[in-house]
């Protein structure tokens, strides 16, 4: 179906930073279109603004290495804001012609996400409690703009359940620090692990210990697309998370 669609297209917007750089290759080739041109929006991104990626298993003694960068960059407004630069200078380039209304509307689009990132903030200023465990490695960005922690999470490799001693650390960690709110992530419908993290926390006397539900934006049903989609979904993070810190 995307192979089908991209035989006519002329570009090819990716988040990138390895995220779904190898699925756009194969995309591109099997579209048979040669003038399809791949438009990686993370390498727009300056480098001081990126975030050091999760690490997926366990350092040796004196192990060193890169870990790459954190890919989730659309969940920091301020981040996305340069996404939307650079798909609006990549249309200019491609159709000059009509420059002026690429312009016009990427900056109309940008307001919104500078009000966004703004009532995010406001929403979220008076909280005491600012830090959370995550579900996967993926609210760094989120985290960073509005000024949140991410104290730990629950599942080092998103789908893979942390083993009985990590999930024994994890609470023996929480419970030391009074951390009690995990963000968990409605395409993940069975939360085994969180909630076991999240009765042990009660069970030894954080009563207001509590799921928030955090949407990552990774996945949508192309039916529910919308130009207001993600910022409906990003403020329903934001309220939800109001609603669960202190």
């Amino acid at each position: 179906m995307e192979a089908r669609l991209l035989r006519k297209a002329d570009l090819l917007f990716i988040n990138g930073l390895n995220l779904d750089n190898s699925a756009a290759a194969t995309l591109q080739k099997s579209s048979s279109n040669s003038n399809l041109q791949i438009v990686d929006l993370g390498s727009k991104l300056d480098r001081g603004c990126l975030l050091e990626g999760v690490c997926h298993h366990v350092h040796k003694p004196g192990e060193k290495h890169e870990h790459g960068d954190d890919p989730h960059v659309w969940l920091g407004p301020g981040r996305a804001i340069k996404m939307v630069e650079g798909i609006r200078d990549a249309l200019k380039k491609a159709d000059p012609e009509h420059a002026v209304n690429y312009d016009r509307r990427a900056a109309a689009y940008i307001a919104k996400l500078e009000k966004l990132k703004a009532d995010g903030l406001e929403l979220l200023k008076d909280k005491v409690q600012r830090k959370l465990v995550t579900f996967h490695e993926s609210m760094n960005y989120f985290a960073d703009e509005f000024k949140l922690e991410v104290f730990d999470v629950v599942q080092q490799k998103p789908g893979s359940e942390p083993n009985p001693e990590d999930l024994k650390k994890l609470i023996e960690k929480c419970a030391a620090a009074k951390v009690g709110v995990v963000a968990v992530e409605p395409q993940y419908t069975r939360n085994l692990s969180a909630k076991t993290v999240l009765d042990e926390l009660r069970h030894r006397g954080l009563v207001n210990a509590a799921f928030v539900e955090f949407d990552p934006l990774e996945t949508v049903v192309p039916a529910d697309l919308s130009p207001e989609w993600y910022e409906l979904k990003m403020r329903e993070n934001l309220k939800n998370l109001a609603a669960a810190l202190k």
